[in-house]
């Protein structure tokens, strides 16, 4: 896929427990949170593989086989987690 503009591709994390009938009960009280995957041109301060938080409702979510994607413009993340802050928040 090839990302344009400032908009960022982000791999979301789904977290809660998952009921017999399959479906995923999210915690609502956590920011949504995943992993880049891609960068538009005019994105310089993310690089794929960075964990982000980012504005729960923001962006468009895709499905591409099993993934749940957020396509997202750039300003609607709001965390980057370093290597220190990755080990602590898993």
């Amino acid at each position: 896929m090839i990302v344009r503009g400032c908009n960022v591709l982000v791999e979301q994390h789904l977290t809660g427990t998952t009921s017999k009938g399959g479906i995923v009960l999210t915690e609502q009280h956590y920011l949504p949170k995943g992993t880049v995957v891609g960068t538009g041109p005019d994105v310089s301060d993310l690089k794929e593989g960075d964990i982000v938080y980012f504005v729960e409702h923001a962006g468009h979510r895709i499905s591409v086989g099993d993934d749940i994607l957020r396509v997202l413009e750039s300003e609607d993340i709001l965390l980057i987690l370093d290597n220190k802050d990755r080990k602590k928040a898993s």
